[in-house]
C-alpha cells in the first residue's frame, strides 16, 4: 500500500511540478479521511469481535490465528495513523505555502502601485 502511494505521489509531482502546492490539499484532505476510516475500522472491530478468544480445531492453531489477526490489526492501526498524520502535515503545508504566494503577490501590487503613482 506504501508502494502505491509513494508511486502516486510521483507521479503527482512529475505532471505537475509548477502547481503542486495546489493537489497537495487534496490529497491531504484524502489521506486524513483514510486515516480515520482505518483507525475507525480497526477500532469498531477490535471492540466487536475478541480476537483473542477466537478458538479453532486447537490451542495450536488458534495460538498463530490470534496472533495473525493481532498482527493485522496493529498493521490497519499503524497505517491509519501514519495516513492521518500525513495529511495534516499535507494540508498545512498547503496552507503556508498559499500563505507566503499571497504575502508575495500583494507585496508585488503595492509595489507595482506605487510605482505607477511616482512614489518610488
Amino acid at each position: 500500500m506504501m508502494v502505491i502511494i509513494g508511486v502516486t505521489g510521483v507521479i503527482l509531482v512529475l505532471l505537475s511540478i509548477r502547481r503542486i502546492y495546489r493537489i497537495t490539499s487534496k490529497i491531504g484532505v484524502a489521506f486524513v479521511i483514510d486515516g480515520l476510516i482505518l483507525i475507525l475500522g480497526e477500532k469498531y472491530v477490535s471492540s466487536n469481535i475478541k480476537v483473542d478468544t477466537i478458538m479453532l480445531l486447537n490451542n495450536g492453531i488458534s495460538d498463530v490465528l490470534q496472533s495473525i489477526l493481532n498482527e493485522i490489526l496493529g498493521n490497519i492501526l499503524k497505517t491509519g495513523s501514519i495516513l492521518l498524520a500525513l495529511g495534516i502535515v499535507l494540508i498545512i503545508v498547503y496552507a503556508l505555502i498559499k500563505s507566503i504566494r499571497k504575502n508575495k503577490t500583494r507585496k508585488r501590487s503595492i509595489y507595482t502601485r506605487k510605482l505607477v503613482r511616482g512614489e518610488i
